[in-house]
């Protein structure tokens, strides 16, 4: 498969995303980036099929925060498409910096990690 995705402009910081602790707001958005080989409707049909998880691990310790949050998929607008993770109290109830991704198994031994050519970076304050 050859799919982009990229940090949700809504959230104005490219590839950082900051949350304070124990606040669960914004949800976590990746968009897929729109290139001219990739069929969006199928690829939303596979997605909705998928099942969709989150990984984050502390940068400096490398103790996995979340293993397999689950995630889902979501219509933004007009062939827009979006990944999403939602926090809860657990997930930020501690300050520090950390990597995340998401994990998509379409099943059959087919999965995409994204971000694909980023690093994703979680700051929780």
């Amino acid at each position: 498969m050859n799919y982009e995705f990229n940090f949700n402009t809504y959230n104005k910081a490219l590839m950082d995303f900051f949350l304070n602790k124990d606040s669960t707001l914004p949800e976590l958005l990746l968009e897929l980036v729109k290139t001219n080989n990739v069929d969006y409707h199928t690829f939303f049909e596979k997605l909705q099929t998928s099942e969709i998880t989150f990984g984050m691990v502390n940068t400096e310790t490398n103790i996995p925060k979340i293993i397999k949050g689950n995630s889902n998929c979501h219509l933004l607008k007009n062939d827009e498409y979006a990944i999403g993770y939602t926090f809860n109290t657990s997930d930020v109830n501690t300050v520090g910096t950390f990597l995340g991704k998401f994990t998509i198994d379409f099943g059959e031994g087919e999965k995409l990690i994204v971000p694909i050519k980023e690093k994703l970076f979680i700051h929780i304050q």
